[in-house]
């Protein structure tokens, strides 16, 4: 598997990274594409991110509550759901479009009663404690947007890439909540 090569991954989740993106296993690193190699990223990140917490959670009979942060296609909180048979999530997105995405993923998902989608600006309008807060916010310096490969910019829309002059803006908007949002003893991933 060349990409467990290009990644530093194992042949297992490699295999299961190219089989998500639409690879041949055994295609060498150099005849995969721009297109192919940002789909592989981002399913490595998001596949780190869901791992983590789920470590992180301990028994998974558990009836967690999850807070997913720019939840996108809500691919982050809809991961968690079909791996914690109890759990309940909420997305939060700004976008009405990406929120609309999220919820017909959940419906196709089978998991649309445990998830609901919120259009909002992070965490503002939330009032309940979760057991873990997730997010995969805009982390590329707004400088840097326009030298993005074609591929990257044309798979995401600006306000998923965008994080501000630095790339933190979103952090700053979400660490100073996680205090209101977590349960006590419980987890924030990212």
């Amino acid at each position: 598997y060349a990409l467990q090569y290009v990644h530093g991954i194992g042949a297992k989740f490699a295999a299961e990274i190219c089989e998500q993106a639409g690879i041949d296993p055994d295609t060498r690193a150099n005849q995969v594409n721009e297109q192919q190699l940002a789909a592989v990223n981002a399913l490595i990140d998001q596949n780190y991110l869901v791992e983590g917490a789920l470590r992180r959670l301990g028994p998974r009979d558990r009836p967690w509550r999850i807070l997913d942060l720019g939840t996108g296609t809500g691919c982050i909180a809809l991961a968690l759901l079909s791996e914690l048979p109890t759990a309940t999530a909420v997305g939060v997105d700004r976008s009405p479009q990406a929120a609309a995405v999220a919820r017909g993923n959940a419906v196709r998902l089978g998991l649309a009663d445990r998830f609901a989608v919120i259009v909002g600006d992070w965490a503002e309008a939330l009032s309940g404690r979760f057991d873990l807060v997730v997010s995969n916010p805009p982390y590329i310096v707004h400088e840097a947007i326009p030298g993005l490969e074609p591929e990257v910019a044309r798979h995401d829309p600006l306000l998923a890439l965008d994080g501000g002059v630095d790339g933190l803006t979103a952090y700053r908007a979400i660490v100073p909540e996680l205090e209101r949002l977590l349960a006590p003893d419980e987890a924030a991933a990212h």
